[in-house]
């Protein structure tokens, strides 16, 4: 992505389905309209190395109906569907599955911080399916570059939470955004 509308805060927002309402330069107001989204996802365990673990977990998915109640339906066929899914992955190809915790306690630690109220629909002891599911929503942001100087910081760009009407009324009135994008630097110099 050189093309240079891809480059910095502006070209995050327009990678991931963002659109610019007004461009301030230095700071932007930005949309997202998320379609509604369900995800049916397959978990499993590999003996391959990540970081500090000596196994990864990882997690396939599909938003086709049929294809999850088939899975779901013929638990044979969910170790050929993985290593369909996984072909193109050379450190995954022809690794053997490990067993996974799929206790109720496990799964919940597991999938807590996972959005998209997660569902568990079938388990094994090599795998476990869930569903996750989003409703169409409106997002609205103000957005610009990093500003922290927070080594933890690791995002693309600097952005706060908007309602509709404000993101109109700054839409309308271009010279308002200043003054409120300093107010919300200064109270949230991580964005919000």
């Amino acid at each position: 992505m050189s093309d240079p509308k891809y480059w910095g805060y502006k070209g995050y927002i327009l990678q991931n389905n963002g659109e610019i309402l007004y461009d301030g330069g230095q700071y932007s107001i930005a949309h997202f309209s998320n379609p509604e989204d369900t995800r049916y996802y397959v978990e499993c365990k590999f003996p391959v190395p990540v970081g500090l673990r000596d196994t990864s977990c990882p997690a396939m998915w599909t938003s086709d109906d049929a294809v999850a109640e088939e899975l779901i339906s013929n638990p044979e066929k969910v170790f050929a569907w993985i290593r369909e899914q996984i072909k193109d992955s050379p450190r995954y190809v022809g690794q053997p599955f490990l067993d996974i915790d799929v206790s109720p306690e496990a799964l919940q630690k597991r999938l807590r911080c996972q959005g998209g109220d997660p569902r568990v629909l079938a388990t094994n002891p090599k795998y476990f399916i869930y569903k996750c599911y989003w409703p169409a929503s409106e997002e609205y942001w103000l957005a610009s570059d990093t500003v922290s100087g927070s080594p933890f910081d690791s995002a693309p760009l600097w952005s706060c939470d908007l309602t509709k009407e404000q993101a109109e009324f700054f839409v309308a009135n271009p010279g308002k955004i200043g003054p409120f994008y300093a107010k919300m630097i200064e109270k949230y110099p991580l964005g919000h």
